[in-house]
C-alpha cells in the first residue's frame, strides 16, 4: 500500500481498492522503429520502420597555408659608372669645400673658439645640408643591401661618388659590390679614382693646417698631428680641418 492510500483510508475510513497492474500489450509482430547509420548492421527481424541518419563527423578544418620557401636572390649590378658627368664645380664636394674654406679660423692648439664663428651662418647650414644629404643617401643604400638589392645600392654609392664625396665609406662599399658582381675593370677603376682623390683632399689639408700652425705658433703640434696620422676638427666638430688617410686597397671590402 502506497503512502497516499494509507492516508486516504484513515481520512474515509474505507480501505483502498488493490489494483492490478496493467498489461501493456506489446505485438510481437509490430517491430520497433530502428534509427541507425547503416542499415547493414540490423540483425533479426525486420523493423517496422529504418530511418537512416548519416553519421556527424567534426573534421578539422584545413587552412592552406602559403610557405615561401624560396630564399631571396642577390641582384648584382650587370654594368657600372664611376666617373659620372657632373663638373667638379658643380658637384656637392665643391660646395662643401667652400664653405669649410669661408668659415672664421680660429686656434685649434689652445681649442679657443672662434668669436667670429657662427654656427647658423650660410656656410654652417651649407655643410650640416651636405652631410645629412649623404648621411641619407647612405642610409637607403644600406637597406638595398640588406635586402639583396645590391644593384640599386651600387647606384646611390655611384651618385655619392659622382658629386665627389668626402668620406671613405661609399668607395669602400661599392667597391665591394663590384668585385662581388664581377666588375673586376670598374672595382680597379673605383680604387684609383678614389686614391686620388683622397689624395688630392689630403695635400690641401695638410696645407691648410701647416698654414693656420704657422699664424698661432704651433708648428710642431701640427706636424706631430700629420706624423702620427690623427684627425683633427672645427672646434664644433662641424667639419675635419684634416684627416688621416683614406686611400682605398683592392681588398678594402673585406669589412663591407
Amino acid at each position: 500500500m502506497s503512502l497516499f492510500d494509507k492516508i486516504s483510508s484513515l481520512i474515509t475510513g474505507s480501505k483502498p481498492e488493490k489494483r492490478e497492474p496493467e498489461n501493456v500489450s506489446s505485438s510481437v509482430d509490430e517491430a520497433p522503429i530502428v534509427v541507425v547509420e547503416d542499415p547493414t548492421q540490423i540483425k533479426g527481424q525486420k523493423p517496422q520502420k529504418v530511418i537512416v541518419v548519416a553519421p556527424v563527423i567534426n573534421k578539422p578544418t584545413k587552412v592552406s597555408i602559403k610557405r615561401n620557401t624560396q630564399e631571396s636572390v642577390a641582384h648584382f649590378p650587370t654594368k657600372a659608372s664611376v666617373y659620372g658627368d657632373i663638373p667638379f664645380e658643380d658637384s656637392n664636394y665643391s660646395k662643401y669645400r667652400k664653405a669649410t674654406i669661408m668659415l672664421p679660423e680660429f686656434d685649434f692648439y689652445t681649442g679657443k673658439k672662434c668669436d667670429q664663428y657662427d654656427e647658423n651662418s650660410p656656410e654652417a647650414q651649407t655643410i650640416k645640408e651636405l652631410n645629412k644629404w649623404a648621411a641619407d643617401k647612405m642610409g637607403e643604400a644600406m637597406i638595398h643591401e640588406k635586402n639583396k638589392e645590391f644593384d640599386k645600392a651600387a647606384a646611390i654609392y655611384e651618385e655619392l661618388v659622382h658629386h665627389r664625396y668626402w668620406e671613405r665609406e661609399p668607395y669602400r662599399r661599392l667597391l665591394n659590390i663590384y668585385n662581388k658582381a664581377g666588375l673586376t675593370r670598374q672595382a680597379l677603376s673605383i680604387v684609383q679614382m678614389a686614391n686620388a682623390h683622397f689624395r688630392k683632399i689630403s695635400q690641401e689639408q695638410e696645407a691648410r693646417l701647416l698654414l693656420l700652425a704657422e699664424r698661432y705658433k704651433c708648428k710642431a703640434y701640427a706636424e706631430k698631428i700629420i706624423a702620427e696620422g690623427k684627425d683633427l676638427s672645427y672646434y664644433d666638430g662641424l667639419f675635419f680641418i684634416y684627416r688621416s688617410s683614406l686611400a682605398l686597397d683592392h681588398d678594402s671590402d673585406s669589412k663591407a
